[in-house]
C-alpha cells in the first residue's frame, strides 16, 4: 500500500471512530470533507487513547500529503497529569520515562512566558547533541491550532502586555535531558514549558525518535 493510501485509510479510520463515539459533528464533516484536521485533532486525543487505538502514525496536518511526513515507526505520548512519556512502535506500547514539565504545568501554552507545556499533536522537527542537556528534541509549536488559539485569546484580551504590545506565543519547545537531577528525581516541575527527562532516558529516546515522529502532549 502507498503512503498516501494508508494517510487516506488512517484518516478514515480516525473519522469513523470519533463518529462512532460521538466526538465529531458529522454534519461539520460533511460539510468540509477534506479540511476536518483541526476538529480530528482537538476531539480524537482522548477518545483514540481511552479506546486503545494509537492510529496515528504520521501528523494530522500531513494526512492530506502524503509526502509532507517521513515515516516514522516510533509514536510518542506524553501524559502531562502522570508526569509520563510513552513511547509506542506502530501504535503498540513500548515503554515508559518519567518526565517533569514547566513551572506552570496546568493547561496549554498561550504565549510566551506563561511556563506552561503546550497540549495537542506535534512532531519532532530538529534532533541534536546538547551540551548541558544531553539532547535536544524540537517540537513544531506553534502548530496551526496554537496560532489560532493565541490570536483568539489576543481578541480576548488574554494574553499579558509589555508597553501595549502583546507577548508573543513563545517558541523553542522541545524534549529534553536535565541537570537538576534533584528536582527531576523528586518529580519537581522546572523548566519554562519543555519536557524534561533524566540523561539515560533522553538518551534512549533521541536513539530512536527521527525529525517527523509525531508527539501527542495531552492532559
Amino acid at each position: 500500500m502507498g503512503m498516501r493510501a494508508f494517510n487516506a485509510l488512517i484518516r478514515n479510520a480516525l473519522i469513523r471512530n470519533a463518529l462512532n463515539r460521538n466526538a465529531l459533528n458529522r454534519n461539520a464533516l460533511n460539510r468540509n470533507p477534506l479540511n476536518g484536521n483541526a476538529l480530528i485533532r482537538n476531539t480524537l486525543i482522548r477518545s483514540m487513547l481511552s479506546g486503545g487505538l494509537l492510529l496515528l502514525l504520521l501528523h494530522v496536518d500531513a494526512l492530506a500529503d502524503a509526502t509532507a511526513t517521513r515515516w516514522s515507526p516510533v509514536q510518542v505520548v506524553v501524559y502531562k497529569s502522570k508526569r509520563l512519556l510513552a513511547v509506542y512502535r506502530q501504535g503498540v506500547f513500548e515503554t515508559e520515562y518519567p518526565v517533569v514539565l514547566g513551572l506552570a504545568p496546568d493547561g496549554p501554552k498561550r504565549h510566551a512566558f506563561d511556563a506552561r507545556t503546550p497540549e495537542g499533536l506535534y512532531r519532532v522537527n530538529g534532533k541534536r547533541a546538547h551540551g548541558r542537556w544531553q539532547f535536544f528534541l524540537s517540537l513544531d509549536y506553534p502548530n496551526a491550532i496554537d496560532r489560532s488559539a493565541y490570536e483568539q485569546a489576543i481578541g480576548q484580551g488574554k494574553i499579558p502586555d509589555e508597553n501595549g504590545q502583546p507577548f508573543g506565543i513563545g517558541d523553542s519547545i522541545g524534549i529534553h535531558g536535565n541537570d537538576r537531577a534533584t528536582e527531576q528525581d523528586a518529580g519537581t516541575d522546572w523548566t519554562k514549558g519543555c519536557i524534561a527527562m533524566k540523561p539515560d532516558d533522553i538518551a534512549a529516546l533521541s536513539a530512536v525518535v527521527v525529525v517527523g515522529t509525531p508527539v501527542w502532549i495531552v492532559e
